[in-house]
């Protein structure tokens, strides 16, 4: 990892004003996001209370499907109701392993 990012479970170092600013602002599921939400996250269960307000968003109100990839945390999503796929026969994905990775150079 480069300089700029720290990652730490030490939740002295966690700047709360600058994370709450930024998903509050960066992210369309964190909108109306409540800071004493925010708070009991970053104190008890992060990925839990986020996953809640993320489904819970307005926004996703006449979704009929919510789809979910995870490499490891299949338990922690099941808890939210999410399930493997009824049928994966139906959903085809494209994979661009290079993506975000900048222009390519030449020689």
């Amino acid at each position: 990892m480069g300089g700029e990012y720290v990652v730490t479970d030490d939740p002295e170092a966690i700047d709360r004003d600058r994370l709450f600013g930024w998903l509050e602002s960066s992210y369309w599921w964190s909108g109306g996001l409540h800071r004493s939400v925010f708070e009991a996250a970053l104190e008890h269960s992060q990925g839990r209370a986020l996953t809640s307000v993320a489904l819970d968003h307005p926004a996703l109100a006449t979704c009929r499907r919510v789809l979910l990839a995870t490499r490891d945390a299949h338990d922690v999503y099941a808890r939210h109701g999410f399930a493997p796929l009824a049928d994966p026969s139906i959903f085809m994905e494209i994979i661009r392993a290079d993506a975000g990775a900048g222009p390519t150079r030449t020689r």
